[in-house]
């Protein structure tokens, strides 16, 4: 088995790439596990935000641009329609903003935005053998190592199981592998979850969470080890039911012995160690700020003017379409 997987690894290389996960587990087990990726992916893909009302408000919502990373994640186009009524820049990332209103007798508000991608299939070839230890941690990421509203280092049942979990381990790739491999191991994927994500607490005593929440607690346990770990939020294609939505995975940073340092991925909930796939859209990257974090949960609020009907009902919708390929 192992050398039926070797070979068929070896005649697809380099046009697919296979996660690390999934090729130890199909090695161990014998499962047909393997996920095949292509190299990088190349597509238009429209985003559609729409804003309902029964009576009226006043709103304002806010969407970050995604990043341009070369070589990982390219933007390499963006329209919108209507066109912003404000653009800014906020602790290094680009933001659009739509100010309007809906008429008192109720009405919709959309807002169409096409961004034309290209992403790679991207993988951090690093082991124990080339990280480094806690103590080579940079003191630059210390914005990743505390409390940042749903990431909760500081919570004793946090730092028990990470203890727990690390043990005496000092080199940072293991740490990682450690809490890694008990995530996968021990918590179920549940989608089944309000408008903000679950606390640590709750994860742990469901057993399950949707991305946000296995991040998130991966996040925290990884952080209360003294490893900086942080939110990557945006949009992922899952091939197996051809759907588009939202997401949430991990960046994690990892000292090397030569004195450099790679920021690489964790990918919870879809198997991915220090891998990323070429669907992965990076919307908006944790900048250490706990506000910013929640304002991005939120991207839209609104204002109403008293009315003897009361408060309005409004709610929100997102749509993701491919239009190109």
């Amino acid at each position: 088995m192992v050398v039926i997987a070797v070979i068929i690894l070896l005649l697809l290389w380099p046009t697919t790439i296979p996660t690390l996960q999934a090729l130890v587990d199909t090695i161990i087990t014998g499962e047909p596990s393997i996920q095949f990726f292509p190299e990088s992916a190349e597509f238009t893909l429209q985003r559609v935000n729409t804003l309902s009302s029964n009576s009226g408000i006043e709103y304002h919502i806010n969407i970050s641009e995604p990043f341009h990373i070369p070589g990982i994640h390219e933007l390499r186009g963006l329209t919108t329609s209507p066109n912003p009524t404000r653009e800014f820049v906020y602790k290094e990332q680009n933001w659009m903003g739509w100010d309007g209103n809906i008429p008192r007798s109720g009405g919709t508000a959309s807002i169409t935005i096409t961004y034309k991608m290209k992403l790679y299939s991207t993988t951090w070839e690093i082991d124990g053998d080339d990280s480094g230890s806690l103590s080579d941690v940079g003191a630059e990421y210390d914005k990743y190592l505390g409390t940042e509203w749903k990431i909760t280092p500081s919570d004793p049942q946090v730092q028990a199981l990470s203890k727990e979990i690390v043990g005496d381990e000092t080199n940072v790739y293991e740490i990682l592998l450690k809490i890694y491999l008990w995530l996968d191991d021990n918590l179920d994927y549940n989608t089944q979850r309000s408008s903000e994500p679950k606390s640590c607490s709750v994860t742990l005593a469901d057993g399950n969470g949707d991305c946000d929440d296995q991040s998130i607690l991966f996040a925290s346990l990884a952080r209360a080890a003294g490893v900086p770990v942080w939110l990557n939020l945006g949009i992922i294609y899952d091939p197996v039911r051809d759907y588009w939505g939202g997401h949430g995975w991990n960046n994690v940073y990892i000292p090397l012995k030569d004195g450099g340092h790679a920021i690489a991925t964790v990918d919870i909930v879809n198997d991915q160690f220090l891998f990323r796939d070429p669907y992965h859209v990076s919307d908006y990257i944790d900048n250490g700020d706990g506000q910013d974090l929640m304002d991005y949960y939120t991207s839209w609020s609104y204002r109403y003017s008293s009315s003897p009907n009361g408060a309005p009902q409004v709610s929100s919708d997102e749509v993701y379409t491919i239009i190109d390929i």
